[in-house]
């Protein structure tokens, strides 16, 4: 962790982030989900952080969980890597609302999750595209830290009331050695807006844009 050597990236809402060297994403979720995709001959994955479940045509991209996932999709097919290569991970969606209390004896009035319908968007579309669900940490009412070790598919999550979870990589991850059907390494941040940051090893980005 800290101290590692290995570069944190924070990651806000709205972002993608994919890379074929070692980093540490980090991002805090609410009701919104950060899915993570991985393909382990090449040792390349990915990850999203959405805030709503489905985009209207009119929204940014990765903004959205439906049409982040399909962005993601497609940055993996560029590279040659199909659906049945990727596994997948899912985290957040938790309901930071309570039903509105009604009167006494009444039943409490059934209240707009958008963390369970991120999550169901989520499964919906992972299942539809015949993505591979390695692990899952989803719902309830606490927040999460995520941190995501992009490069081994490994995830931390923290709860907001502090307790751990380590999610890690299947048994058969075995990247690619280092020179091997790569060249120079570097990573990926994706905006809603069609931008994209490339990250260097020392860290240097210039920002570039790239047609929606």
């Amino acid at each position: 962790m800290p101290g590692d050597g290995m570069p944190d990236l924070y990651m806000k809402a709205g972002e993608f982030y994919m890379s074929s060297g070692p980093a540490r994403v980090i991002t805090v979720l609410g009701s919104c989900v950060s899915v993570t995709m991985f393909n382990q001959r090449l040792g390349i994955g990915a990850i999203c952080h959405a805030l709503l479940p489905r985009n209207d045509g009119t929204g940014e991209d990765f903004r959205y969980v439906d049409s982040a996932i399909m962005r993601m999709l497609g940055a993996f097919e560029r590279l040659n890597v199909g659906r049945g290569q990727l596994e997948a991970k899912l985290f957040g969606g938790a309901d930071m609302f309570e039903p509105a209390g009604g009167p006494a004896g009444s039943r409490p009035a059934r209240v707009w999750q958008p963390g369970e319908q991120n999550v169901k968007t989520a499964l919906m579309v992972l299942e539809r595209e015949g993505l591979r669900l390695l692990a899952s940490d989803v719902g309830g009412r606490l927040g999460r830290k995520l941190c995501y070790c992009i490069h081994s598919d490994t995830a931390y999550i923290k709860r907001l009331d502090g307790h751990p979870q380590w999610f890690s990589p299947s048994p058969a991850f075995s990247p690619l050695p280092r020179g091997e059907g790569q060249g120079r390494r570097q990573s990926i941040i994706g905006r809603g807006d069609g931008g994209e940051r490339r990250c260097h090893p020392r860290g240097v980005n210039r920002t570039i844009h790239v047609k929606k």
